[in-house]
């Protein structure tokens, strides 16, 4: 499922934004069916483009080329102090830093709590801003978690999954994003 998430959302950009448990159906063969299509999102390429920036910019641990993305999605405006949102980017990227298993206990078992907390402080303080564009990917995100959880996957190796996309399956969506858009299914 995660091989999926990854194709829909940083290779073709076109991503089922309303992930939760409810709206998965897997097969007794682990095929994963998508169920209601009601809440469908298209990235913009130049977000898709930024996005995958900063998910390589962690991977190499390059402050500067992270923040040059996240200013790119929009969610960093410059004149601020970019060491809290490096920090947020980081922890939201920490699952993809470990190389080992990663899962729901990882953080003593404060999951979303955590998250939100420093999201909500973030926002408060003026360092995290959220395009119209953004907004979805961050319910897929943690929709996609709670799926994780329902079905008991509790530890996986983000990294090497991380790893691998981006290495061996990302070009396979660019090529098919590339299509709908030169077939004019899409907008560029």
């Amino acid at each position: 499922m995660s091989e999926m998430l990854n194709h829909e959302f940083f290779g073709v950009g076109i991503f089922h934004a309303d992930a939760h448990p409810g709206n998965k159906l897997i097969s007794d063969d682990g095929r994963i069916a998508q169920l209601d299509f009601g809440c469908i999102k298209v990235r913009p390429r130049r977000l898709m483009d930024a996005h995958v920036a900063s998910v390589m910019a962690v991977l190499a641990r390059d402050d500067a080329a992270t923040l040059s993305a996240l200013r790119d999605m929009g969610l960093y405006k410059d004149g601020l102090d970019p060491q809290p949102m490096l920090a947020y980017w980081k922890s939201m990227c920490r699952p993809i830093l470990e190389d080992g298993p990663f899962g729901d206990d990882s953080d003593g078992g404060s999951g979303g709590e955590t998250f939100f907390k420093h999201l909500t402080n973030l926002t408060r303080a003026g360092y995290l801003h959220f395009p119209p564009d953004t907004a979805f990917g961050l319910r897929v995100m943690l929709g996609n978690n709670a799926v994780f959880r329902t079905l008991g996957v509790t530890r996986i190796n983000w990294r090497r999954h991380a790893i691998d996309f981006f290495e061996n399956h990302l070009a396979t969506g660019r090529r098919i994003r590339e299509q709908l858009e030169n077939e004019h299914l899409i907008a560029v």
